[in-house]
């Protein structure tokens, strides 16, 4: 009935134009507990938390000083698996905190709709 789900994703951004956006590394673990019953469609509630962290963006050779910063994401939903190989989930996404660097726009809220396909 309980799923443990981890991930971990390093993004590399290339230069163009003497301008380098910063790379990006994420992370996270999620819970699923599926609270129907063994046939389908079986549906899940999903929690999760996910640490985001972007490396500063490099404008010729210097660092550019309102960008980059770490953030930590709460994410709270459900999943619905219609099939063995077909899911859809809905959730919401909320800050818990942010060190961003200089000026920037904080996150308030995200919202996430996913079809997923196994074949």
């Amino acid at each position: 009935r309980l799923r443990v789900d981890t991930s971990i994703r390093y993004t590399w951004h290339a230069e163009e134009e003497d301008f380098r956006i910063g790379d990006r590394i994420d992370g996270g673990v999620s819970l699923c507990y599926r609270v129907s019953a063994k046939h389908f469609p079986q549906w899940y509630v999903l929690t999760e938390l996910n640490a985001r962290n972007r490396a500063r963006n490099d404008e010729g050779a210097e660092k550019v000083p309102n960008s980059g910063g770490t953030s930590y994401l709460g994410t709270l939903g459900f999943v619905s698996q219609l099939s063995e190989r077909i899911a859809i989930s809905i959730a919401g996404v909320a800050p818990l905190a942010e060190d961003l660097n200089g000026d920037q726009l904080e996150t308030r809220a995200k919202g996430q709709a996913q079809i997923s396909f196994e074949f």
